[in-house]
């Protein structure tokens, strides 16, 4: 039988610091490697973020949004309207 406590408390964690990076780098990767522009990138990160972890997920959101100041109006307020 497969014990998943042990590889649950192997996981590495990672400091909010580490994931805003981590995101920023998802949309850089997706600028470069999938050819789309910022806001789309920005997008679609941002969409990934809350659907993978619906309310829970509008602090990371959100601060992908900070990170990019100039897609911020455009993608505010997605996460007032998420159960």
């Amino acid at each position: 039988m497969y014990d998943y406590e042990s590889v649950y408390r192997t996981l590495p964690t990672f400091t909010l610091a580490e994931i805003q990076t981590a995101n920023a780098k998802a949309v850089e990767i997706l600028i470069r490697v999938r050819g789309l522009d910022e806001a789309e990138a920005v997008r679609v990160m941002r969409d990934y973020l809350i659907a993978l972890g619906g309310r829970s997920s509008c602090p990371q959101a959100e601060a992908l949004l900070r990170q990019y100041p100039q897609q911020a109006d455009r993608y505010s307020g997605g996460c007032s309207n998420i159960k």
